[in-house]
C-alpha cells in the first residue's frame, strides 16, 4: 500500500517538475503563419522534442511544386524569448517571440509570423495543395492536347 502512495506521490511530482520546465518555452509551441503573402502564406509548425524543439518550415514554391515542408532542430539559448535554429550548416538562425503581439520575428528580417489555430494551419496546405493539384491537371490535359 505504500509502495502504491509512494509511486503516485512521485509520479505527480515528476508531472509538476516537467510542467514547470516546459511552461517558459512553450510560448513557441503552435502554428504560425506569415501574414505577407496572403494567398500563400509562409507556415511554420513548431513541437517540442524533449529539451529543443523541433520546428517544420513549409513554404510556397509555386503551382509546379506546391507547399514544401523542411524540419529544422531548435533549441532554447536560456532565455525566454529566443530560439537559435540549427540549419546543419554552420549558420544559424534565431527566432524572437514577442510577447506584446504573440509574434516570432527573424532579426534584421521584416518578416514576422502571427499565431494561428491548427485549423487555419491546416487550411492554409489544403488550399495550396488544391492549387497544386489543379496545375497538375492542366498540365496533363495540355501535354494530352499536343
Amino acid at each position: 500500500m505504500n509502495r502504491r502512495y509512494f509511486l503516485n506521490a512521485a509520479g505527480a511530482a515528476v508531472m509538476a517538475i516537467m510542467a514547470g520546465c516546459g511552461q517558459s518555452e512553450s510560448k513557441f509551441v503552435g502554428y504560425w503563419q506569415d501574414p505577407g503573402e496572403a494567398k500563400f502564406p509562409g507556415l511554420t509548425h513548431i513541437r517540442p522534442n524533449g529539451d529543443s524543439f523541433i520546428i517544420s518550415m513549409t513554404g510556397w514554391e509555386g503551382p509546379e511544386k506546391g507547399y514544401e515542408t523542411f524540419e529544422l532542430l531548435a533549441t532554447s539559448d536560456g532565455s525566454n524569448n529566443i530560439l537559435k535554429i540549427s540549419s546543419g550548416t554552420s549558420k544559424t538562425m534565431t527566432l524572437i517571440y514577442e510577447e506584446t503581439t504573440d509574434q516570432l520575428m527573424i532579426p534584421g528580417e521584416k518578416g514576422r509570423a502571427k499565431r494561428i489555430s491548427k485549423e487555419n494551419y491546416q487550411a492554409a496546405l489544403d488550399r495550396g495543395k488544391a492549387e497544386y493539384e489543379l496545375e497538375k491537371a492542366k498540365q496533363k490535359e495540355n501535354q494530352k492536347n499536343k
